[in-house]
């Protein structure tokens, strides 16, 4: 099992949360009798992010534990810091940490430089705006050079990730940012790239990054599988906005036209679609409830019986975007 998660999840909650519920997890383990366990559950391996550190509203108190401490801060008063630097990686790996209750991570990720509230590469004013990926890439300051520290010589995390967004929105996306990463950083900096948004059923402004993760042989964790929830349920939004464009609409009623046609259901067509190409190894899907994972577990089991046919009635309806 794996286990995706960010300082930016929650305020630091969504870390917390998982401490919790890992500390729980091993405590059930160990009750269990050796003869008894199961050895494919007997570990969960954990990724977390860097490059936005949380403290409370005083913005010098790092914001660590407690956050449904009675009498607590609310967790919408904690104030984000964007930190790329080597500096900033050290600090937000100690927090995540310390929120999780352990002592590494499998997975350290660089979280959407260029392209998040503080900072968007698209929505700022040129002069407020701050090139966070050359910050990163800096030979000797930057956030890379820590993190290759941080898995070649400290040995606190296992594995060294991008996390972002291939999607292009009004409000979020930033395939090119990534490509300046994957492209500059030295040689076997990066062991797995997690693109969100970038290569669903809707979207595949991402493909480039994906050619270029093959070029480089880095593997791809495929996020944002259902656009954000929107190919899974007509309830949901895309891309975290309330308004769909008629071209999103149509786009998906095509899809989910061609899926029913064929006997699928429109999310195990999109679960299959997005694990296509061959550089992407993982999916990560995101579900709320145990019987929202049932429901996962019953779509990936349809996904295996997606027949290459469907993609060709995809292909002769126009149904992709510009991909070579």
């Amino acid at each position: 099992v794996e286990v995706d998660t960010a300082p930016w999840y929650g305020a630091g909650s969504a870390e917390e949360r998982l401490g919790r519920a890992l500390r729980s997890t091993q405590a059930a383990a160990a009750a269990v009798p050796n003869n008894q366990k199961n050895s494919r559950n007997s570990s969960m391996k954990v990724g977390t992010k860097a490059g936005r550190l949380f403290y409370e509203s005083d913005g010098t108190t790092p914001a660590l534990s407690g956050f449904d401490a009675p009498g607590g801060h609310p967790l919408d008063t904690r104030i984000c810091i964007n930190d790329y630097t080597a500096r900033g990686a050290r600090t937000s790996l100690e927090h995540s940490l310390h929120r999780m209750g352990l002592d590494r991570v499998d997975v350290l990720r660089i979280h959407d430089p260029n392209d998040n509230s503080n900072n968007s590469h698209f929505s700022m004013k040129e002069e407020n705006f701050v090139d966070e990926v050359e910050i990163a890439l800096d030979e000797e300051l930057g956030m890379l050079k820590e993190l290759r520290a941080l898995r070649d010589i400290d040995g606190a995390i296992g594995e060294i990730g991008v996390g972002m967004n291939t999607n292009v929105e009004e409000h979020m996306g930033a395939p090119d940012q990534v490509l300046r990463l994957l492209r500059r950083a030295p040689a076997r900096t990066f062991d797995s790239a997690l693109l969100a948004g970038g290569w669903n059923l809707l979207s595949q402004t991402g493909w480039e990054c994906l050619l270029e993760c093959q070029r480089r042989d880095i593997p791809v964790y495929n996020a944002g599988v259902f656009a954000s929830g929107f190919l899974a349920s007509n309830k949901k939004p895309y891309a975290y906005v309330d308004e769909v464009s008629s071209e999103q609409l149509s786009q998906r009623k095509k899809w989910l036209e061609l899926a029913h046609d064929g006997g699928y259901s429109l999310p195990a067509v999109a679960i299959a679609f997005a694990a296509l190409p061959t550089i992407v190894t993982k999916l990560v899907i995101g579900v709320a409830t145990p019987s929202e994972l049932q429901q996962m577990l019953e779509w990936v089991e349809e996904s295996n019986t997606i027949p290459e046919s469907l993609w060709e009635c995809a292909a002769d309806q126009g149904l992709f975007g510009e991909v070579e």
